[in-house]
């Protein structure tokens, strides 16, 4: 009776437990030029348990195809680093970006641009989409996208739109739109 006790009071703690720190997730974010005039393109992000939070071959998957109008990706300055299997990172954008899993008291941000050739108009634009679902199987983390300095709960809405010239780095080469989950992010500012 005692063990069987023992052994539903560790089930309840683990459930618990599992509830505070989040399973592998993913999500995935489609661009869409409003003219479509372009091909879509798309991005994806997330967490696991034996993902790194830097470059890692295979983990962080380059952006091979872009698009002419909607391309976007995710942007490191990993250029000439190695990882843990001794492959050299070649590049800055990527179609894919994981994460090692954080709390969701942490707060973890991906940013997102465009290649400086592939804006074709300040004024065009972009609209972006993703599924509610991915996001919100997991209720403790909050998931916004910032654009600038405005903030939008992914959680609320499965789209916006977006100006292509809101793609490009700012004049300190960081990204303007950043994607931030976790705590605080409803109150977080750009990076």
């Amino acid at each position: 009776m005692k063990i069987g006790l023992l052994i539903l009071k560790l089930g309840i703690i683990s459930l618990l437990f599992s509830h505070i720190y989040a399973e592998d997730w993913e999500v995935t974010l489609t661009a869409v030029d409003a003219d479509g005039i372009g091909s879509d393109d798309f991005i994806t992000l997330g967490m696991c348990e034996t993902c790194t939070d830097g470059w890692k071959y295979g983990e962080d998957e380059y952006d091979l195809l872009p698009s002419e109008y909607a391309s976007i990706y995710f942007y490191h300055d990993w250029e000439g680093q190695e990882d843990v299997n001794g492959n050299m990172c070649t590049g800055s954008e990527f179609a894919s970006d994981y994460r090692n899993q954080h709390s969701f008291r942490e707060l973890v941000s991906w940013g997102i641009r465009i290649n400086p050739e592939d804006v074709q108009s300040s004024d065009l634009l972009i609209n972006l989409y993703w599924d509610l679902t991915e996001l919100n199987s997991d209720v403790n983390y909050q998931t916004f996208i910032y654009v600038g300095d405005t903030g939008y709960d992914m959680q609320a809405m499965d789209s916006i739109s977006i100006l292509q010239s809101d793609l490009s780095l700012s004049e300190n080469n960081e990204p303007n739109i950043w994607i931030k989950m976790g705590k605080c992010v409803s109150n977080a500012v750009a990076d």
